[in-house]
């Protein structure tokens, strides 16, 4: 979604115009000053008033979706390493899934020392993220890493 303000320079003051407009990016990726395509309708009892002019272009930024990415619960026997066998998973609704955005890379899951013992906690880090052109979509996303006891 795009958002913004629309300015009136020039408006009579109590005359009653209005605008309906929509914007489109170029692209749905993560980025700054990127291209927004803007399709406007002016509407309003004063609108047959004016002599309008307005923007088709400008641009804006899109932030990265915010995503947790939870780190599962896992046992194994001792092996005198800390890895753990296991994968990320997403905590609530992927932004973007309706766009194909999906787990690739499951991450890389550890437990915070190698030694034997009950209630460890389990980390998760290095998830990719990719979308339905396989395309590497990690960086669109601010991923908050979750550990797990």
């Amino acid at each position: 979604m795009v958002t913004g303000a629309a300015i009136f320079d020039g408006l009579v003051q109590d005359d009653v115009v209005t605008l309906s407009a929509t914007g489109s990016f170029d692209t749905r990726h993560v980025g700054q000053s990127k291209p927004v395509v803007i399709s406007s309708t002016f509407d309003g009892q004063d609108v047959g008033n004016y002599n309008i002019t307005s923007q088709s272009l400008t641009t804006a930024n899109i932030t990265p979706a915010p995503l947790k990415i939870k780190a599962t619960a896992v046992r194994k026997t001792y092996d005198g390493t800390p890895l753990a066998n296991g994968t990320g998973v997403l905590v609530g609704v992927l932004a973007g899934a309706e766009a194909g955005d999906k787990i690739d890379q499951a991450g890389v899951l550890s437990f915070t020392d190698k030694n034997a013992g009950t209630g460890k906690t389990v980390t998760v880090k290095g998830v990719r993220l990719i979308d339905g052109t396989l395309a590497d979509v990690t960086g669109n996303y601010n991923i908050e890493y979750i550990d797990s006891v």
